[in-house]
């Protein structure tokens, strides 16, 4: 129980970090982010509060993780927005997995930039607002899960066609 320690952003050879099913409280450090040989976050599991961090002129956010595969944030307590600085094209991500949080607000179209991504899950989470259209260009994604948030689809017909999509019952 208790924070994930600030310091373990200065292990700059780590690849693997795998933090999940403890009891860890507070924000993810943003220290995360100096992580630049990271290829697993798994922070899933625990009871971690607050935004996912992004970078800031004072510090560094997972957004620096451009060669990171997989983000399992999973099963927490996480809340704000997904800010859109957290996705570019220069990412190497094939997992965002975010579900079961408290994360609200619109899915950052600029998730579409990632073009590695494989399996987004943002389910039971507070999001609304439309589908992002840019998700009809991630052609590698095999699995969608976003049932039980408020989202519209007004705009995500041709996504419908393309994608698996893994809503409430429906598998």
């Amino acid at each position: 129980m208790g924070p994930i320690p600030d310091s373990l952003g200065s292990l700059n050879q780590l690849v693997f970090l795998g933090l999940n099913n403890n009891r860890f409280t507070g924000p993810i450090p943003p220290s995360i982010g100096n992580l630049n040989n990271l290829s697993w976050l798994d922070l899933s599991d625990n009871q971690l509060s607050g935004p996912i961090p992004v970078s800031n002129p004072t510090a560094p956010g997972l957004d620096n993780l451009v060669t990171t595969k997989h983000f399992h944030l999973s099963n927490n307590q996480l809340s704000g927005s997904i800010r859109s600085q957290l996705f570019n094209s220069n990412m190497s991500l094939i997992h965002f997995i975010a579900n079961n949080n408290q994360l609200s607000g619109l899915i950052p179209a600029s998730i579409g930039s990632v073009q590695t991504l494989e399996v987004i899950r943002l389910d039971s989470n507070w999001l609304t607002g439309d589908v992002p259209q840019k998700l009809t260009e991630l052609k590698s994604v095999n699995e969608l899960h976003l049932s039980n948030n408020n989202l519209n689809w007004t705009y995500s017909r041709s996504l419908r066609n393309e994608l698996t999509l893994l809503r409430g019952h429906e598998q």
